[in-house]
Formats: C-alpha cells, sequence, structure tokens
C-alpha cells in the first residue's frame, strides 16, 4: 500500500523535529499521526500494535527516534559481480 497524503507530511515533520523527538522520548519508536507524536514504544511491533488497535491503519506511521538522520537511513553496501548482466 502507498504512502498517505497525511503519511508522507508526518514522514516530513519527523524529519524535521527527529532532534526534538529524540529529545523527549529517547531510543524509542514514535507513532506520528497529524504531525504529532501520538506514543512511544520500546519495539516497531509495539508501535503497529497501537496503530491497529487504534484504528490508524494506513494514516499513522511509526518511526525510530534518533540522535542523527542514521535512524532513518540505511546504508548498503553491494557487490558488484563481473560478466553479463
Amino acid at each position: 500500500m502507498p504512502a498517505t497524503k497525511q503519511q508522507n507530511v508526518d514522514y516530513k515533520w519527523y524529519q524535521k523535529n527527529l532532534k526534538k523527538i529524540y529529545k523527549t522520548f529517547g531510543n524509542k519508536y514514535v507513532v506520528i499521526y497529524k504531525s504529532q507524536v501520538l506514543n512511544s514504544f520500546d519495539t516497531f511491533e509495539e508501535g503497529a500494535d497501537y496503530i491497529e488497535n487504534n484504528n490508524l491503519i494506513g494514516k499513522a506511521i511509526v518511526q525510530k527516534s534518533g540522535k542523527d538522520k542514521n535512524a532513518y537511513t540505511i546504508n548498503m553496501n553491494l557487490p558488484i559481480a563481473k560478466g553479463n548482466t
């Protein structure tokens, strides 16, 4: 399922406010809806359960709080094979 307009807005808000979120919630997973943190959890699964139990599927997002963009960035080093592609 593609992200909704609200989820995209919330994700941008999350990125912009990451340091404030981290300062308040520490190294937790946060549920965000309408540009505010609704709750925080130790695991992603707890955040997903909260969304499900509160009828927020397709509306809210769960994101990892962190000190910087490494909270939402994955670096991947993939080997490249020589030969036919």
